[in-house]
């Protein structure tokens, strides 16, 4: 779930009008704090477990490294123990320059390498099921609180709300929900989509394959000429027109940075709604006077 923005482990950093960030709390996003929960019990797990086989120092450097730095080294690290004996010296330097762990502490964790891979696997699969659950909890935490069914949904909040920094303050989650829905759907679709023209380019591949090898199969019955008559348009390049198909993606992906960029221009809206609301102001008081 990082995003392109600026980003946390779970999404993109909420900024509201004062530009303070938005926190998960029981009222906004409360799937966060589980995610958050989760997380953290892993991170004491595989911190636990790696005490077996590096030295407390390492440990310290773990614990205070960036997220995403320490997401960035353990992936790294994971590729290369696919195959540790040919990629020693990689694994070294990961250690060395990344962990700041010495040759003898290495040479140690080296002998350790099926019971590390193993675990550094089992960390990567669960902290991306942490992140899918809670991008899809997100997501329907914004349904639920957009559905106007819902008589606890943030318009009608926006409506009762008692203050002015209140209300500024729920528009900017509205605004955050819609956004962050929209791209959702875009993503998905724009996914769809590139999936079935894939899958029509490989199911007229097929087709074609198996169309041959019948008249191949007919060939008993028929003669050399009547064959290549028979099969003079039944290629893929004939069938698939390939132009057509890249235009297609290219016309998607556009479609996609499009819409990313009106989500953009949304965000810096919800950011900015009190300097929005105080111009919207003068200028109604400015063609009054």
């Amino acid at each position: 779930m990082m995003d392109k923005y600026s980003s946390h482990d779970f999404g993109a950093y909420q900024i509201d009008s004062y530009g303070n960030i938005l926190t998960a709390s029981e009222s906004y996003h409360p799937e966060l704090l589980v995610a958050g929960q989760r997380l953290a019990k892993l991170n004491r797990r595989t911190i636990d477990n790696l005490k077996k086989y590096f030295p407390e120092e390492a440990i310290e450097r773990f614990v205070t490294m960036k997220p995403e730095v320490f997401q960035k080294l353990a992936s790294l690290l994971h590729e290369a123990l696919k195959d540790p004996w040919n990629h020693k010296t990689e694994i070294y330097l990961i250690f060395r320059d990344g962990f700041g762990i010495g040759i003898t502490d290495a040479t140690k964790i080296i002998a350790n390498i099926p019971s590390i891979a193993s675990g550094l696997s089992e960390y990567l699969q669960e902290y991306a099921k942490i992140i899918k659950d809670a991008q899809k909890a997100s997501l329907e935490w914004d349904r639920k609180n957009l559905d106007l069914k819902n008589p606890n949904n943030l318009h009608n909040k926006i409506k009762s709300a008692g203050s002015y920094a209140e209300r500024i303050l729920l528009r900017t989650e509205l605004l955050y929900a819609a956004v962050q829905l929209a791209d959702a759907d875009i993503e998905q679709k724009v996914s769809e989509t590139e999936k079935m023209i894939t899958t029509a380019e490989e199911n007229i591949k097929i087709e074609v394959e198996l169309s041959r090898n019948v008249i191949f199969g007919l060939g008993w019955a028929l003669s050399a000429s009547e064959r290549e008559s028979l099969m003079t348009d039944l290629t893929f390049e004939h069938l698939w027109d390939s132009g057509i198909a890249e235009t297609d993606k290219s016309n998607l992906k556009n479609y996609k940075e499009k819409m990313s960029g009106f989500s953009k221009s949304m965000i810096q809206c919800a950011q900015k709604l009190v300097e929005v609301d105080e111009q919207g102001a003068a200028d109604i008081f400015g063609s009054l006077s």
